[in-house]
């Protein structure tokens, strides 16, 4: 989740409230989903490594601040070491849901950390809000129709609702 600068206000706590209802439709019984939580601004870290707790996910998402710029490279970098931790069940598939309202400011292109996690067998799902660059998340994406588009952040949680909807039975997965 992007939580930059201008996700202040009203869209960081819309992303917020989309990304606990995504949570919340998974199926986090054992054997089943995994979902963990990276964030970034001028720089991602891992706020909640991979788990099948929904509740100690949704405080994660609850306790996101807005600082700094947009490093869309190192929130994909962040995720995918994630995926790739021995936390990581290896029967799950691995996706990253990339939400972002701006556009990748801090640091080396995003494109290469996409193009390596998709060699990996990563699926990235992204989601621009308002003014981006639809390009390069459309690049980002592993498929066209893995490319979400929100006009505003009330958009966000039904794209959310849509993701969670199109994973269903779907083998066992991480998000």
């Amino acid at each position: 989740i992007d939580r930059s600068g201008s996700m202040r206000g009203t869209p960081l706590q819309d992303a917020k409230d989309a990304a606990k209802t995504f949570v919340d439709r998974l199926d986090l019984s054992a054997g089943a989903d995994q979902v963990g939580l990276v964030s970034y601004a001028s720089s991602a870290r891992t706020d909640h490594t991979l788990s099948r707790n929904s509740g100690t996910v949704r405080a994660a998402i609850d306790a996101l601040t807005v600082v700094g710029n947009t490093n869309i490279t190192d929130g994909i970098n962040k995720a995918q070491m994630e995926l790739e931790s021995a936390r990581h069940a290896p029967s799950n598939q691995p996706v990253i849901v990339l939400m972002t309202d701006g556009k990748h400011n801090v640091g080396s292109g995003p494109g290469p950390a996409a193009t390596a996690a998709k060699a990996k067998g990563t699926r990235i799902i992204t989601i621009g809000l308002g003014n981006v660059n639809e390009t390069q998340l459309q690049a980002l994406a592993s498929s066209a129709g893995d490319y979400y588009y929100a006009p505003d952040s009330s958009a966000l949680q039904s794209i959310y609702e849509q993701i969670a909807g199109s994973n269903v039975g779907v083998p066992a997965r991480d998000i």
